[in-house]
């Protein structure tokens, strides 16, 4: 009866470095694309940290696949790898962060929200703020409540609210990763005065827009006249 055979043998270090900071590289990407919609600068950094250490680790172990001996080669490979990862982050960043802005207009988004502010329904107004800015800039929700109360409330009720200007910006420094699009009134307040108010909307998956921020110059402006 014949003997049931074994294989048997030893598994190479450098093969199974191979494999291993492949699969860190490789999950890397997943995670990112997959589950972080909106990743902020932190992350970004992570990301291309994490791709620079797997890059480096695979140029590391090549040379001992290919049985080089020689330590500075394969200290050379790692560093020239990782060097080359982090010397391209402005462009990996730049491709993460391209965005296509939404086909449709901000008009509504804009209308909504400050129909709620022109009606004093400053929660309701906060209610439809983008998600990073109830993180950021608007996390704070008595604070929210006491600008309004005393920087918008004062002025009365709007008369005329005429657009000015529209200004569009790929993911700024300082702000999360998305498209901004800022739009300019020159408003006409029941006190008499115009100033010019603005509406930052941000964007993240190419289908609708959120207001960011708004702001009213405290400074009046000249009214136009008819």
């Amino acid at each position: 009866m014949p003997k049931a055979s074994r294989i048997s043998g030893t598994l190479d270090i450098n093969v199974l470095l191979s494999f291993v900071f492949g699969v860190v590289f490789i999950t890397a990407i997943l995670i990112f694309a997959v589950w972080i919609k909106d990743p902020s600068a932190f992350q970004l950094w992570t990301f291309i940290t994490v791709l620079a250490l797997s890059a480096g680790g695979v140029g590391a172990v090549i040379p001992g696949i290919l049985n080089v001996d020689l330590p500075y080669v394969k200290a050379g490979g790692a560093l020239a790898l990782f060097t080359m990862v982090f010397l391209m982050k402005p462009q990996i960043i730049e491709t993460i962060d391209k965005i296509v802005p939404p086909a449709v207009s901000p008009t509504a988004a804009i209308e909504a929200y400050l129909s709620k502010v022109d009606a004093k329904k400053i929660d309701e107004a906060w209610g439809l703020l983008d998600e990073e800015a109830k993180l950021g800039v608007a996390r704070d929700r008595q604070a929210y409540r006491d600008v309004y109360a005393s920087g918008r409330d004062v002025l009365g009720k709007v008369l005329e609210r005429d657009d000015i200007g529209v200004q569009e910006y790929q993911s700024p420094p300082g702000y999360p990763v998305g498209i901004y699009r800022i739009v300019t009134f020159r408003t006409k307040f029941e006190s008499g005065e115009c100033h010019q108010e603005s509406v930052a909307l941000r964007a993240i998956d190419g289908k609708r827009w959120h207001v960011y921020l708004h702001s009213i110059v405290p400074t009046p402006i000249p009214c136009l006249k008819n």
